[in-house]
């Protein structure tokens, strides 16, 4: 069976609404300024399903869910909102194979648009992600996916300056990725990224666009292998990389990059295993390069570098 609702907003009117129909749940708002906010649920095959949602127009259009879902063979949750500015933020959470419990708010208004997501995820696979673009067409996105494992996680975006999207969390289980990417409208982007196998992972991740694209993160990890980078392009092709990687050991690492001023990357930290390796590069758009690496064996490193073009 196949539902249709057909919802007419005109200039002098405003509308919200809350949907539940056995797995699958849907509030949204609208108001008479164009603002639209919305916040849903899905799940198949759930051993048991619970989600409380809600929509509210005063203000803004604001939509809002807490959802808590057992031992389903696939989960979605997602929350969005798109200002009358032309401003958007949303976030989303999707598991294979597991349980998920969700708290997530999404507004769109004077301001622009905003979204907050905190999730546990424990399921053979998932990945969550936060994205803003500013009326101005600037993005950021911050994301994580993991394989066989538990995830919890803070997720943020916003376009109340520039467009900024946030990520906060700590894994544990088989596998997991974390990336974070400013992208400019000039060309110009800053990028930062991790992953972990067979371990523990904690991490903290910002990347925002206002006048110049910037993106950092704080990673601490132990596990099999390991590794955190950061990149930096601008818009006259100028670009920098910095990375470290470590394999059956620890990692304690801070990354950044940035257009500021040209292309800049930078990282710090410590790591300590059977086998590490740091790497820098900065490549200028005259063509001139340079590079720096360390390797390390059965051993502890400290690392600090900068690459800038």
């Amino acid at each position: 069976m196949v539902v249709v609702i057909f919802f007419l907003v005109t200039s002098a009117s405003a509308v919200t609404f809350v949907i539940n129909d056995g797995d699958a749940s849907l509030s949204l708002s609208a108001t008479s300024d164009h603002d639209v906010a919305f916040s849903n649920v899905i799940a198949e095959n759930p051993d048991s399903y619970s989600a409380t949602m809600s929509a509210d127009d005063r203000g803004g259009a604001s939509a809002s869910q807490e959802s808590t879902i057992e031992g389903a063979d696939s989960i979605f949750t997602a929350s969005a909102g798109i200002s009358h500015d032309g401003s958007s933020a949303y976030t989303f959470t999707e598991t294979v194979g597991g349980s998920s419990t969700s708290s997530q708010t999404a507004y769109a208004g004077q301001g622009g648009s905003s979204v907050e997501q905190q999730t546990t995820s424990d399921a053979v696979a998932g990945a969550s992600v936060s994205g803003a673009t500013d009326s101005q067409g600037n993005k950021a996105t911050e994301s994580t996916a993991f394989t066989a494992g538990v995830n919890t996680l803070s997720l943020t975006a916003n376009t109340t300056e520039g467009a900024t999207a946030s990520l906060d969390g700590l894994f544990a289980g088989l596998w997991a990725n974390t990336l974070g990417i400013a992208q400019s409208i000039t060309g110009a982007n800053s990028t930062t990224g991790s992953f972990v196998a067979g371990g523990l992972m904690k991490y903290n991740a910002t990347a925002m666009v206002n006048a110049t694209t910037n993106a950092s993160q704080d990673v601490s990890m132990i596990g099999v292998s390991g590794a955190a980078f950061s990149a930096a392009n601008d818009a006259s092709e100028n670009s920098a990389f910095e990375s470290v990687g470590f394999f059956a050991g620890v990692l304690n690492a801070s990354n950044s990059a940035n257009t500021d001023s040209g292309a800049t990357a930078s990282q710090s930290g410590i790591t300590a295993g059977i086998a590490a390796n740091s790497f820098g590069i900065a490549h200028a758009q005259d063509s001139e390069l340079s590079t720096t690496h360390a390797n390390l064996f059965a051993g502890l490193m400290s690392v600090n570098g900068t690459a800038t073009a």
